[in-house]
């Protein structure tokens, strides 16, 4: 009976244990001579995952006979024939690849394989390494049949499996880099690599919430006779001071969800030069992750002005007519967007959209602002101040528009939001040209179930030295 509080705790830890291990991420070298592909093939649904890439010295690029074919990784630097791990560490020819684990996932892995041959009878050798262990001599890991001086072998692949097993593989919740090496032995040695497997399992990390709703509930498998004593000095002042710590610490779990001070969360200035133009954010809070803006099908967009200032422009592929219809840039797809995401543990509550906007002509185009919160229906127009309707040309300068956020849609947002700006324009030449966009806001803490469990229990805490005493001094016949 005195043990069943454990019960609950323990069965959190069996929840906690280890799936059977698997393959979690896999790259079996897929495309074309003339597309080739170094992204991942397979990526389990506990991590992401980014395609391959090389050191200064390295370099890759996919080989083989369409559609089988297989990663090809040369070194830019010729050493000597011997292995030497500090050699080609210093020369940094090594191709590699990162996996991050998602919110809530830690990753135990148990070992990395892949084939590998030479592309010649050169004797070239490979070294595996990861930021999990170093990038030292001494860190090289272990693989089994050995990597050094490959044997041409009749041109045939070999399949080679290094260890993971290590408690520095363990339990991992941050990002990972795995990096090969290659030291080649002449200037035209290289070697072969195909279907790589990272392999191990994925364990939920609990939250906090979990076990302190686990303690609670094995508390409640007692609960039963020291209830009955408790409930006979509620009834009292005890019982009045007992409620009254309990809203005090609701109130203070409550006051910990409350939100930062309104700030710019997501911004886009648009830089670049007429040769490489970007459309990346050039601001974006840590509460959330953005995309680049991007074109819907019925629009062309790209970058104008004199480097270095430079702005978007935005041309609709289709003329419409010069009376505004949300209905006709809704059907020809005239847009561009962006995309935010908050990040685990965030809720964002928006404030505003700003940009600057101007016509380029004086055709009199118009634009409307969506998003995804609302819909994108005719009806779901955002308004916003001036108004985005029959620009003037003016003088050719830049107004600052704005667009309030403060309605229901988009307060607590923890999903991915998408805006988009449709263009209506008059003539085939007009269009729009914006810049300087900036999306406001709080980022608010999403609160774990553990703060409103620990403000209880703390409000419990404050009221049950006196409780335990007018429990024991009182007591209340038990029923047997």
């Amino acid at each position: 009976m005195r043990f069943l509080f454990l019960v609950p705790a323990a069965l959190i830890a069996l929840a906690a244990s280890s799936a059977p291990a698997a393959t979690l991420l896999a790259y079996g070298i897929t495309g074309t001579t003339s597309a080739q592909s170094f992204a991942p093939t397979a990526v389990d649904a506990s991590l992401t995952a980014t395609s391959f890439a090389t050191g200064s010295n390295g370099y890759i690029y996919t080989s083989g006979t369409d559609p089988s074919r297989y990663l090809a990784v040369e070194s830019t630097q010729v050493e000597s024939q011997t292995p030497s791990v500090s050699t080609v560490l210093a020369d940094a020819s090594y191709f590699s690849f990162t996996f991050t684990p998602a919110a809530g996932e830690a990753l135990s892995l148990t070992s990395l394989t892949f084939d590998a041959r030479p592309s010649s009878t050169n004797r070239p050798s490979f070294f595996v390494f990861s930021s999990a262990t170093g990038f030292t001599s001494a860190d090289v890991l272990t693989d089994s049949p050995s990597s050094l001086s490959l044997n041409f072998n009749s041109g045939a692949f070999t399949t080679y499996t290094v260890d993971l097993t290590g408690a520095s593989f363990q339990n991992l919740t941050t990002a990972t880099t795995f990096r090969i090496y290659m030291q080649s032995t002449s200037a035209v040695s290289s070697i072969y690599f195909d279907n790589f497997a990272l392999n191990g399992a994925a364990n939920a990390v609990p939250e906090p919430a979990a076990w302190m709703l686990g303690l609670l509930g094995g508390a409640a498998a007692l609960g039963r006779r020291f209830v009955r004593r408790i409930l006979s000095v509620v009834r009292g002042k005890a019982g009045a001071r007992l409620v009254s710590s309990l809203a005090l610490g609701i109130a203070l779990a409550a006051l910990s969800t409350s939100p930062a001070g309104a700030a710019t969360l997501l911004a886009y200035g648009i830089t670049g030069t007429t040769t490489a133009q970007s459309l990346a954010p050039t601001s974006v809070d840590v509460s959330l992750t953005a995309t680049s803006i991007s074109g819907g099908t019925g629009a062309t967009i790209y970058t104008a002005g004199t480097d270095p200032s430079r702005y978007l422009a935005d041309q609709p592929n289709t003329p419409e007519s010069v009376t505004p219809s949300a209905d006709a840039v809704l059907a020809d797809a005239s847009y561009f967007s962006f995309t935010l995401t908050p990040v685990a543990g965030e809720a964002l509550s928006l404030t505003s959209l700003t940009f600057d906007a101007r016509a380029t002509g004086t055709s009199r185009p118009s634009f409307f602002v969506f998003s995804s919160a609302t819909g994108f229906s005719s009806a779901n127009v955002l308004a916003g101040t001036p108004s985005s309707l029959n620009l003037n040309y003016g003088t050719g300068s830049f107004s600052t528009f704005t667009f309030g956020l403060t309605g229901a849609a988009f307060q607590n947002l923890t999903t991915a939001t998408t805006f988009r700006i449709y263009i209506q324009n008059t003539q085939t030449v007009s269009g729009i040209y914006f810049d300087n966009f900036a999306l406001n806001g709080t980022a608010n803490a999403v609160p774990e179930p553990s703060v409103w469990a620990l403000g209880l229990l703390g409000a419990l805490a404050a009221t049950g030295r006196r409780l335990f005493r007018h429990a024991r001094l009182d007591p209340v016949p038990v029923r047997r």
